[in-house]
């Protein structure tokens, strides 16, 4: 599911350490990538590393321990690896150029982005929403509610009115912010 990008300030100083600082409204999954080092004019056949760590966008801000990064286009497509218990992760020698990359793990929305050129190391924050649930119907749940219910309002003045207010619309739906 291909997400747009939208940064999130996590906590003033988020130290890796879960369950810590607090988290604004969001609307959809995120990719915060920081480059460590100036970026060649060119990547020839240079290959670099892509470190990282995957959070649940959920309050308190956690770690996803277990949570599958793959490495989904580019020349380094099909190559894997897993978040440890801290949700930290790191692929060494990533050829350079366009790169996208995929995040899963059960119970999570699958997270993807494929707009990084690698032209330098990276550093990269992922943040999983949680797979909302569906009705006996099988509708999904349209938001999610601030006391961390969720909801199945088609409007947004009528999604979480006795639940704390709207956490974050569930995208895709009807109460995505595009």
């Amino acid at each position: 599911m291909k997400r747009g990008l939208i940064y999130l300030a996590v906590a003033a100083a988020f130290g890796g350490a879960c369950g810590k600082g607090s988290l604004e409204t969001v609307s959809t999954p995120t990719l915060t990538s920081v480059s460590s080092a100036p970026a060649p004019t060119t990547q020839g056949d240079k290959q670099f590393n892509i470190t990282g760590t995957v959070l649940s966008i959920e309050k308190p801000v956690c770690c996803v321990p277990d949570a599958k990064i793959e490495i989904a286009e580019g020349t380094d497509a099909g190559r894997f690896v897993f978040s440890d218990a801290a949700g930290n992760f790191v692929f060494t020698g990533v050829n350079g150029g366009p790169v996208a990359l995929r995040v899963s793990k059960a119970g999570y929305q699958t997270w993807s982005e494929g707009s990084m050129t690698l032209m330098a190391d990276r550093k990269v924050r992922m943040e999983l929403f949680p797979q909302p649930p569906t009705s006996g119907s099988g509708a999904s749940a349209t938001a999610r509610c601030a006391d961390g219910s969720w909801s199945w309002a088609q409007l947004m003045a009528a999604a979480c009115t006795s639940n704390g207010g709207v956490a974050y619309g569930v995208c895709p739906g009807a109460l995505c912010k595009k």
